[in-house]
Parts: C-alpha cells; sequence; structure tokens
C-alpha cells in the first residue's frame, strides 16, 4: 500500500482538475474514462453509475490507475495505481456527489448534483493507492514513485527523452520544456 504524500494531495485537489480512470473491459481491451473526484483520508474518491463500463468493470476487477495532469508548461502528472472499493450507501452517495459538485461546479451549485448525482443505481468508488507516481513541475523532471520502483522515462540535460538503457526515446515538447529541463533563462 502506499500513501498519498502532502504534495500529491495538494496536486490532485487543485482546481477542477479531472482525472482519467483505466480499467479493464471484459474482453481484456484497456478502457479509460474522465472522472470528477476528491481526495479523502488518503484515498482518491468519485461516483459511478453501477451499469457504466466504469461500474461493470469494478465489480469484475477491482484494480484500476487514475492519471492526473497538467497539459501546459511546467507540465506534470500524478498517476495513481489501486484497488476500488465501491459502496452503494445512500448517505455516503449524496454526501460524496455533493463534494463532487462543490469542486467541479461551485458551492452555489453543490446541494444540486449531491440530490441529482447522490441516487440509487449510482456507486461511490473509493481508490486506496499501492503505488504512487508524480512527475514534472513540483516534482522535479525525474519520476518520484512513492510506492516502489520509478516508472516513466527520466530526462537528461539535453531536453531529449533518454530511456532506462540511455536510447533516445523523443524529443523535448518544445522550447520552453526545453528552457525548464536545461534551466537556460529565456530571451
Amino acid at each position: 500500500s502506499a500513501e498519498l504524500t502532502p504534495e500529491v494531495v495538494d496536486f490532485l485537489s487543485a482546481g477542477t482538475r479531472t482525472g482519467i480512470l483505466a480499467f479493464t473491459a471484459t474482453d481484456g481491451r484497456p478502457l479509460a474514462a474522465p472522472v470528477w473526484f476528491v481526495v479523502e483520508d488518503g484515498e482518491v474518491v468519485f461516483n459511478t453509475g453501477a451499469t457504466t463500463a466504469k461500474g461493470r468493470a469494478l465489480a469484475r476487477d477491482a484494480r484500476v490507475a487514475l492519471v492526473v495532469d497538467v497539459a501546459q508548461p511546467p507540465y506534470a502528472f500524478v498517476q495513481v495505481q489501486g484497488v476500488a472499493e465501491t459502496s452503494e450507501d445512500a448517505g455516503e452517495l449524496v454526501r460524496t456527489a455533493t463534494a463532487l459538485g462543490a469542486r467541479y461546479m461551485g458551492a452555489d451549485r453543490a446541494e444540486e448534483y449531491g440530490r441529482r448525482n447522490g441516487v440509487p443505481g449510482e456507486l461511490v468508488v473509493r481508490l486506496r493507492p499501492t503505488k504512487v507516481v508524480a512527475s514534472g513541475g513540483a516534482f522535479g523532471e525525474e519520476d518520484v514513485d512513492v510506492g516502489g520502483p520509478a516508472l516513466g522515462e527520466p530526462r537528461d540535460h539535453s531536453g531529449e527523452i533518454v530511456g532506462r538503457h540511455g536510447q533516445v526515446v523523443g524529443p523535448a515538447r518544445g522550447k520552453a520544456q526545453q528552457d525548464a529541463v536545461t534551466g537556460a533563462a529565456g530571451g
């Protein structure tokens, strides 16, 4: 089991960033879908319908991954791998749906979203982290792995993305990112 560090919680909780939930289809295909989420007690919490692709997949296999990223410089992401636990408790559904509504739609619409989405047929999903990977931005350029060996490709000082065995696997994404990687001043 891995813990969400304060830096990871801050990153996940900033603004209205959505998460991309990765899960497995019945036939083994990987699937991904966006989710609204909040962080509570060291877990990532979201709601989904019991009969949706996500809900059905979680009933079959509770192993999932959630990725949250910032797609502008200085580029960063957090990946939370873990096991999802579901609940249909009516009070918990309304409470989490209201918290999600507050985060993504604003406090003035939180209760509206709580009533609309905290209904029978919905699930509260709690993602308990088993591995957490954070990279870029405040985390630095190398992956910071909270729960095991590092994943991903570290960047060298030339701005090229270099694999674990020294092979170049791609260029930096542009001058601004290259300057950020190399520490070069703009101008």
